[in-house]
């Protein structure tokens, strides 16, 4: 440099450029030995951002969809019919309607059971009805005649405890229906005292039971 002919203020600017060059080289390497992690960091939040949302829209889709009917339930569909005077139509135990239609009603505990059969003149079983309360549901199970009511069937299904379950809710109220078929039966339940996902959970439990015991 010093033998160099040059003016002293172009050396001094050059040697402060280099510095500065110098030391803007290393912030940037600073830069990025603190980047890379942070952006790791972040990606890795975002993950787990990605993870959650994607964990409560999966089980929000699992909770089961309530249909609206507007039409009101029939009041005697859940209402045991009682044929005094035909002999072929009789009163029946819980364990005598699961013998004929190979159901597990007795093991429910169910309050309030009543259930009736219709044989027919050579004593075969043709129809039958058995209604009780179980967790707070009235519960309706039936072979032989259309229990489940036409509003209800015509929404679309839910698959509940491996079946095919409809769920609905009439109207604006509090009350709750839910119906299914298993091994030839119809079952219904009604209820106005239990939350959609309680409901839903007695359902499920009621149809596993008697997939399990029937």
């Amino acid at each position: 440099m010093e033998q160099i002919h040059a003016p002293r203020e172009l050396i001094d600017r050059t040697k402060r450029e280099v510095r500065e060059a110098g030391g803007q080289t290393q912030k940037a390497g600073r830069k990025t030995l603190v980047f890379f992690p942070l952006r790791q960091a972040a990606a890795l939040a975002a993950a787990l951002v990605l993870i959650v949302l994607v964990s409560m829209f999966w089980l929000r889709g699992k909770e089961p969809a309530f249909a609206v009917i507007s039409e009101e339930l029939d009041q005697n569909s859940l209402s045991p019919q009682f044929g005094l005077l035909d002999p072929q139509h009789r009163n029946v135990s819980a364990e005598e309607f699961d013998q004929a239609f190979e159901t597990a009603a007795a093991s429910l505990e169910g309050e309030d059971f009543s259930a009736y059969l219709v044989r027919s003149l050579n004593g075969e079983v043709e129809s039958g009805r058995a209604t009780f309360l179980y967790e707070n549901c009235r519960v309706a199970v039936a072979r032989g005649e259309e229990l489940l009511p036409q509003e209800l069937t015509a929404t679309a299904p839910q698959q509940l405890a491996g079946l095919r379950v409809y769920l609905a809710r009439e109207g604006t109220g509090e009350c709750l229906l839910a119906g299914f078929e298993l091994a030839g039966n119809q079952w219904l339940l009604e209820t106005d005292q239990l939350k959609e996902q309680a409901f839903a959970e007695v359902v499920a439990r009621l149809a596993e039971s008697q997939q399990k015991n029937g």
